[in-house]
Protein backbone atom coordinates (compact mmCIF):
# COMPACT_ATOMS: atom_id res chain seq x y z
CA UNK A 1 0.00 0.00 0.00
CA UNK A 2 1.26 3.37 -0.78
CA UNK A 3 2.55 5.71 1.69
CA UNK A 4 0.63 9.19 2.08
CA UNK A 5 3.12 11.60 3.20
CA UNK A 6 0.98 15.08 4.63
CA UNK A 7 2.38 17.51 7.45
CA UNK A 8 0.06 18.70 10.49
CA UNK A 9 1.35 21.73 12.48
CA UNK A 10 -0.06 23.27 15.65
CA UNK A 11 -1.11 25.94 12.82
CA UNK A 12 -3.65 23.85 11.56
CA UNK A 13 -5.15 22.54 14.70
CA UNK A 14 -6.67 26.57 16.40
CA UNK A 15 -10.17 25.93 14.70
CA UNK A 16 -10.88 29.73 15.55
CA UNK A 17 -7.91 31.15 13.79
CA UNK A 18 -8.92 33.80 11.36
CA UNK A 19 -7.24 32.63 8.35
CA UNK A 20 -4.15 34.57 7.09
CA UNK A 21 -3.09 35.77 10.58
CA UNK A 22 -0.05 35.57 11.91
CA UNK A 23 1.57 33.93 15.03
CA UNK A 24 2.21 37.58 16.69
CA UNK A 25 -1.50 38.63 15.80
CA UNK A 26 -3.44 39.71 18.86
CA UNK A 27 -6.52 38.20 19.44
CA UNK A 28 -7.58 40.06 21.92
CA UNK A 29 -6.23 42.93 24.97
CA UNK A 30 -7.30 42.68 28.78
CA UNK A 31 -7.00 46.42 30.08
CA UNK A 32 -4.11 47.30 27.54
CA UNK A 33 -2.13 44.01 27.81
CA UNK A 34 -2.53 41.91 24.59
CA UNK A 35 -3.08 38.17 23.97
CA UNK A 36 -1.51 36.95 20.74
CA UNK A 37 -2.77 34.12 18.42
CA UNK A 38 0.57 32.15 19.59
CA UNK A 39 -0.43 32.00 22.69
CA UNK A 40 -4.21 31.34 22.16
CA UNK A 41 -3.26 28.63 19.71
CA UNK A 42 -0.88 27.49 22.79
CA UNK A 43 -3.86 27.60 24.95
CA UNK A 44 -6.38 25.60 22.74
CA UNK A 45 -3.80 22.84 21.41
CA UNK A 46 -3.02 22.35 25.78
CA UNK A 47 -6.41 22.87 27.03
CA UNK A 48 -7.85 19.81 29.50
CA UNK A 49 -11.08 20.22 29.95
CA UNK A 50 -14.08 21.25 28.00
CA UNK A 51 -17.44 23.19 28.78
CA UNK A 52 -20.64 21.08 28.16
CA UNK A 53 -24.18 21.19 28.90
CA UNK A 54 -26.14 18.36 30.26
CA UNK A 55 -29.43 16.87 29.11
CA UNK A 56 -31.17 19.15 32.30
CA UNK A 57 -29.61 22.25 30.72
CA UNK A 58 -27.03 22.28 33.39
CA UNK A 59 -23.49 23.71 32.32
CA UNK A 60 -20.29 22.60 33.89
CA UNK A 61 -16.65 21.38 33.10
CA UNK A 62 -15.50 17.91 32.40
CA UNK A 63 -11.55 16.31 31.86
CA UNK A 64 -10.46 15.40 28.33
CA UNK A 65 -8.31 12.33 28.03
CA UNK A 66 -5.82 14.31 25.62
CA UNK A 67 -5.38 17.35 25.49
CA UNK A 68 -7.37 19.15 22.90
CA UNK A 69 -4.43 19.73 20.11
CA UNK A 70 -4.08 16.26 20.35
CA UNK A 71 -7.39 15.37 20.09
CA UNK A 72 -7.69 17.61 17.12
CA UNK A 73 -4.40 15.93 15.44
CA UNK A 74 -5.98 12.63 15.96
CA UNK A 75 -9.30 13.85 14.29
CA UNK A 76 -7.92 15.60 11.37
CA UNK A 77 -4.70 12.88 10.83
CA UNK A 78 -8.26 10.25 10.54
CA UNK A 79 -10.23 12.13 8.41
CA UNK A 80 -7.69 12.82 5.87
CA UNK A 81 -7.12 8.79 6.02
CA UNK A 82 -10.64 8.37 5.64
CA UNK A 83 -11.01 11.08 2.22
CA UNK A 84 -7.86 9.28 0.93
CA UNK A 85 -9.55 5.52 0.93
CA UNK A 86 -12.67 7.40 -0.26
CA UNK A 87 -10.74 9.16 -3.31
CA UNK A 88 -9.15 5.80 -3.96
CA UNK A 89 -11.48 3.89 -4.46
CA UNK A 90 -13.72 6.78 -6.35
CA UNK A 91 -15.95 7.77 -3.92
CA UNK A 92 -14.93 11.15 -3.40
CA UNK A 93 -17.44 13.49 -3.55
CA UNK A 94 -17.50 16.34 -6.13
CA UNK A 95 -18.09 20.53 -5.37
CA UNK A 96 -21.66 20.14 -6.45
CA UNK A 97 -22.49 17.05 -4.64
CA UNK A 98 -21.04 18.81 -1.22
CA UNK A 99 -23.57 21.68 -2.26
CA UNK A 100 -26.15 19.14 -2.30
CA UNK A 101 -25.78 17.83 0.94
CA UNK A 102 -25.52 21.40 2.45
CA UNK A 103 -28.40 21.81 1.13
CA UNK A 104 -29.95 18.45 2.35
CA UNK A 105 -28.86 18.99 5.67
CA UNK A 106 -30.49 22.42 5.82
CA UNK A 107 -33.47 21.30 4.46
CA UNK A 108 -33.46 18.93 7.52
CA UNK A 109 -32.78 21.56 10.19
CA UNK A 110 -33.09 25.35 8.56
CA UNK A 111 -30.18 26.43 11.46
CA UNK A 112 -27.70 24.14 10.10
CA UNK A 113 -25.52 26.81 8.58
CA UNK A 114 -26.58 29.89 10.88
CA UNK A 115 -25.85 27.68 13.75
CA UNK A 116 -22.19 26.83 12.39
CA UNK A 117 -21.31 30.11 11.57
CA UNK A 118 -22.25 31.50 15.28
CA UNK A 119 -20.16 29.08 16.30
CA UNK A 120 -16.83 30.15 14.29
CA UNK A 121 -17.22 28.24 11.48
CA UNK A 122 -16.34 29.02 8.26
CA UNK A 123 -18.00 27.86 5.05
CA UNK A 124 -14.79 26.40 4.21
CA UNK A 125 -14.68 24.00 7.11
CA UNK A 126 -17.98 23.09 6.63
CA UNK A 127 -17.55 21.94 2.93
CA UNK A 128 -14.68 20.11 4.36
CA UNK A 129 -16.34 18.45 6.98
CA UNK A 130 -19.67 17.45 4.78
CA UNK A 131 -16.82 16.25 2.03
CA UNK A 132 -15.53 13.68 5.02
CA UNK A 133 -19.05 12.72 6.32
CA UNK A 134 -19.98 11.68 2.38
CA UNK A 135 -16.33 9.80 2.32
CA UNK A 136 -16.88 7.53 5.45
CA UNK A 137 -20.73 7.26 4.53
CA UNK A 138 -20.00 6.14 1.36
CA UNK A 139 -17.37 4.00 2.35
CA UNK A 140 -19.65 2.34 4.96
CA UNK A 141 -22.39 1.51 2.52
CA UNK A 142 -21.16 0.67 -0.53
CA UNK A 143 -23.27 -2.20 -2.16
CA UNK A 144 -26.03 -1.41 0.29
CA UNK A 145 -29.04 -0.60 -1.16
CA UNK A 146 -32.36 0.35 1.55
CA UNK A 147 -35.68 1.07 -0.32
CA UNK A 148 -37.83 3.89 0.91
CA UNK A 149 -40.64 0.98 1.25
CA UNK A 150 -38.55 -0.62 3.94
CA UNK A 151 -38.67 3.22 5.33
CA UNK A 152 -42.46 3.73 5.01
CA UNK A 153 -43.05 0.14 6.86
CA UNK A 154 -40.40 1.24 9.40
CA UNK A 155 -42.09 4.48 10.44
CA UNK A 156 -45.76 2.83 10.37
CA UNK A 157 -44.05 0.00 12.80
CA UNK A 158 -42.70 2.01 15.22
CA UNK A 159 -45.02 4.99 15.25
CA UNK A 160 -43.61 6.05 19.16
CA UNK A 161 -40.19 6.83 17.94
CA UNK A 162 -41.40 9.44 14.93
CA UNK A 163 -42.75 12.10 17.74
CA UNK A 164 -41.09 15.51 18.09
CA UNK A 165 -40.72 15.32 21.91
CA UNK A 166 -42.81 18.01 24.31
CA UNK A 167 -40.70 21.08 25.42
CA UNK A 168 -40.98 23.68 27.70
CA UNK A 169 -39.48 27.19 26.72
CA UNK A 170 -38.06 29.17 29.67
CA UNK A 171 -35.58 31.88 31.27
CA UNK A 172 -33.72 31.61 33.50
CA UNK A 173 -31.44 33.29 36.24
CA UNK A 174 -28.03 32.06 38.02
CA UNK A 175 -27.30 34.12 40.89
CA UNK A 176 -23.47 32.44 42.38
CA UNK A 177 -23.54 35.07 45.63
CA UNK A 178 -26.22 36.16 48.33
CA UNK A 179 -25.55 39.94 46.73
CA UNK A 180 -26.95 38.75 43.20
CA UNK A 181 -29.71 37.14 44.69
CA UNK A 182 -30.73 39.95 46.30
CA UNK A 183 -30.20 41.97 43.66
CA UNK A 184 -32.60 40.04 41.29
CA UNK A 185 -35.61 39.73 43.73
CA UNK A 186 -35.17 43.55 44.65
CA UNK A 187 -35.27 44.38 40.52
CA UNK A 188 -38.36 41.86 40.21
CA UNK A 189 -40.29 43.45 43.05
CA UNK A 190 -40.13 46.58 41.03
CA UNK A 191 -42.05 45.02 38.51
CA UNK A 192 -39.61 44.27 36.12
CA UNK A 193 -39.77 41.79 33.69
CA UNK A 194 -37.73 38.37 33.98
CA UNK A 195 -36.57 38.63 30.96
CA UNK A 196 -34.74 41.66 31.51
CA UNK A 197 -33.43 40.92 34.77
CA UNK A 198 -32.16 37.78 33.02
CA UNK A 199 -30.51 39.86 30.38
CA UNK A 200 -28.73 42.00 33.26
CA UNK A 201 -28.13 39.52 36.20
CA UNK A 202 -27.95 35.81 34.80
CA UNK A 203 -24.51 34.29 35.61
CA UNK A 204 -24.73 31.16 34.19
CA UNK A 205 -22.68 30.81 30.67
CA UNK A 206 -25.05 28.98 28.76
CA UNK A 207 -27.68 32.18 28.57
CA UNK A 208 -30.53 32.89 30.15
CA UNK A 209 -32.95 31.28 27.24
CA UNK A 210 -33.56 27.31 27.03
CA UNK A 211 -35.44 25.14 25.23
CA UNK A 212 -35.67 21.37 27.06
CA UNK A 213 -37.00 18.19 26.66
CA UNK A 214 -40.21 17.50 29.19
CA UNK A 215 -38.60 13.86 29.06
CA UNK A 216 -35.23 15.24 29.99
CA UNK A 217 -35.63 17.17 33.23
CA UNK A 218 -34.56 15.75 36.42
CA UNK A 219 -35.77 16.11 39.95
CA UNK A 220 -35.86 18.57 41.74
CA UNK A 221 -36.08 20.33 38.64
CA UNK A 222 -38.68 18.70 36.96
CA UNK A 223 -41.04 18.91 39.63
CA UNK A 224 -40.35 22.84 39.92
CA UNK A 225 -41.31 23.38 36.05
CA UNK A 226 -43.60 21.04 35.83
CA UNK A 227 -45.73 22.86 38.49
CA UNK A 228 -45.07 26.38 37.20
CA UNK A 229 -48.08 27.97 35.03
CA UNK A 230 -46.76 29.38 31.75
CA UNK A 231 -45.99 33.03 32.53
CA UNK A 232 -45.04 32.18 36.11
CA UNK A 233 -41.63 32.05 37.44
CA UNK A 234 -40.58 29.58 39.89
CA UNK A 235 -39.11 30.03 43.04
CA UNK A 236 -35.54 29.43 43.78
CA UNK A 237 -33.82 26.35 43.36
CA UNK A 238 -30.58 25.39 44.82
CA UNK A 239 -28.18 24.26 42.10
CA UNK A 240 -24.44 23.39 42.38
CA UNK A 241 -22.87 26.62 42.52
CA UNK A 242 -25.74 28.83 43.54
CA UNK A 243 -29.19 29.00 43.11
CA UNK A 244 -31.39 29.47 40.41
CA UNK A 245 -35.10 30.75 39.10
CA UNK A 246 -36.95 30.31 36.14
CA UNK A 247 -39.72 31.79 33.76
CA UNK A 248 -42.34 29.48 31.62
CA UNK A 249 -42.21 31.19 28.13
CA UNK A 250 -44.03 28.26 26.91
CA UNK A 251 -45.12 24.46 26.46
CA UNK A 252 -45.36 22.55 23.33
CA UNK A 253 -46.91 18.80 23.40
CA UNK A 254 -45.47 15.70 21.79
CA UNK A 255 -46.91 15.40 18.58
CA UNK A 256 -46.25 12.96 15.36
CA UNK A 257 -43.21 14.23 13.23
CA UNK A 258 -43.94 15.80 10.17
CA UNK A 259 -41.86 12.92 7.75
CA UNK A 260 -40.91 15.29 5.08
CA UNK A 261 -39.17 13.62 2.23
CA UNK A 262 -35.76 14.73 3.45
CA UNK A 263 -36.10 13.04 6.58
CA UNK A 264 -37.50 10.17 5.21
CA UNK A 265 -34.31 10.03 2.93
CA UNK A 266 -31.97 11.15 6.28
CA UNK A 267 -33.75 7.57 7.76
CA UNK A 268 -33.30 5.57 4.18
CA UNK A 269 -29.82 6.50 4.97
CA UNK A 270 -29.51 5.59 8.13
CA UNK A 271 -30.64 2.42 7.73
CA UNK A 272 -28.10 1.92 5.38
CA UNK A 273 -25.26 3.04 7.76
CA UNK A 274 -26.40 0.61 10.17
CA UNK A 275 -26.54 -2.23 7.33
CA UNK A 276 -23.20 -0.99 6.13
CA UNK A 277 -21.21 -0.94 10.21
CA UNK A 278 -22.92 -4.47 10.54
CA UNK A 279 -21.04 -5.73 6.86
CA UNK A 280 -17.79 -3.35 6.98
CA UNK A 281 -15.07 -3.06 9.19
CA UNK A 282 -14.25 0.25 8.41
CA UNK A 283 -12.75 0.80 12.16
CA UNK A 284 -10.26 -2.31 10.84
CA UNK A 285 -9.23 -0.94 7.91
CA UNK A 286 -8.81 3.05 9.04
CA UNK A 287 -6.43 1.54 11.00
CA UNK A 288 -4.85 -0.27 9.04
CA UNK A 289 -4.55 2.24 6.67
CA UNK A 290 -2.86 4.66 9.79
CA UNK A 291 -0.52 2.58 10.38
CA UNK A 292 0.98 2.23 6.88
CA UNK A 293 0.53 6.15 5.90
CA UNK A 294 3.51 8.20 6.85
CA UNK A 295 2.60 10.81 9.30
CA UNK A 296 4.76 13.61 9.68
CA UNK A 297 4.17 16.18 12.72
CA UNK A 298 6.23 19.08 12.32
CA UNK A 299 9.45 18.93 14.38
CA UNK A 300 8.69 22.66 15.64
CA UNK A 301 5.51 20.56 17.75
CA UNK A 302 7.74 18.38 20.24
CA UNK A 303 4.97 18.15 22.54
CA UNK A 304 2.29 16.76 19.94
CA UNK A 305 5.29 14.44 17.96
CA UNK A 306 6.58 13.02 21.38
CA UNK A 307 2.43 12.31 21.76
CA UNK A 308 2.18 11.00 17.71
CA UNK A 309 4.97 8.85 17.94
CA UNK A 310 3.21 7.38 21.20
CA UNK A 311 0.00 6.77 19.62
CA UNK A 312 1.68 5.07 16.47
CA UNK A 313 3.31 3.14 19.40
CA UNK A 314 -0.27 1.90 20.06
CA UNK A 315 -1.49 1.64 16.72
CA UNK A 316 0.88 -1.32 16.26
CA UNK A 317 -0.15 -3.14 19.68
CA UNK A 318 -3.87 -2.63 18.94
CA UNK A 319 -6.84 -2.46 17.10
CA UNK A 320 -8.60 0.16 18.63
CA UNK A 321 -11.16 2.94 17.45
CA UNK A 322 -9.24 5.25 15.26
CA UNK A 323 -9.52 8.84 16.42
CA UNK A 324 -11.93 11.29 15.57
CA UNK A 325 -14.41 8.68 13.68
CA UNK A 326 -17.56 8.70 15.41
CA UNK A 327 -19.70 7.20 12.27
CA UNK A 328 -20.76 9.05 9.44
CA UNK A 329 -23.25 11.87 10.56
CA UNK A 330 -25.79 10.55 13.04
CA UNK A 331 -27.34 13.20 14.32
CA UNK A 332 -31.71 13.66 14.07
CA UNK A 333 -33.18 15.81 12.33
CA UNK A 334 -33.67 18.77 14.13
CA UNK A 335 -30.24 18.68 15.80
CA UNK A 336 -27.59 21.72 14.59
CA UNK A 337 -24.68 19.28 13.45
CA UNK A 338 -21.04 20.78 14.81
CA UNK A 339 -18.01 19.88 12.26
CA UNK A 340 -15.95 17.11 14.00
CA UNK A 341 -13.16 19.41 12.48
CA UNK A 342 -11.73 22.02 10.15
Amino acid sequence: MRHLPFTLTLAALALLTVAGCGGSKDVVTVDGEAITMEEFNQYIATKRSVRIVASNGQVGDANVSETLGFQALQEMATQKIVMHMAADEGLQPSESEVEAEIKFKTALNPNYLTGLKGMGFTMGQIRNDVAYQLCEERLLTRGIDVKMDEVDRLIADNPDQFMEPATVDLYQILALTTDRKDQVDKALATGEQFKSVAQKFNQDAGGERLQLQSAALQEPLKSLITATAVGAMTDWINVGNGVKKFYIEGRTEAKPMNMTKERREYLRRQLALSYGRQANDLTKKIVDRLRSSKVVVSDDEGVLKDMWDKFEDRLEKTMGTPPGSTGADTETPADTETPDGG
